[in-house]
């Protein structure tokens, strides 16, 4: 069994910097938080500096997410 499966679902910020945001060339970046809380505060200071970006439920164990492991 690996250390990834045993981490617990968590919340997905999914977010662009402002440079970025007309480029659709390039992708959205991910940042993975266990608490809600955590999320919502990284969202709002990727919004306070001109970015945009989503809060994603991630459920899955097989995500391609990757945790920092």
């Amino acid at each position: 069994m690996k250390l990834k499966d045993l981490l617990p679902e968590g919340f997905v910020v999914l977010h662009k910097v402002k440079k970025d945001i007309k480029n659709v060339n390039i992708g959205p970046s991910s940042a993975w938080y266990k608490d809600k809380a955590d999320a919502e505060k990284y969202l709002k200071s990727v919004e306070q500096g001109g970015g945009k970006g989503m809060i994603v439920a991630d459920k899955a164990k097989s995500s391609k997410i990757d945790r920092g492991i």
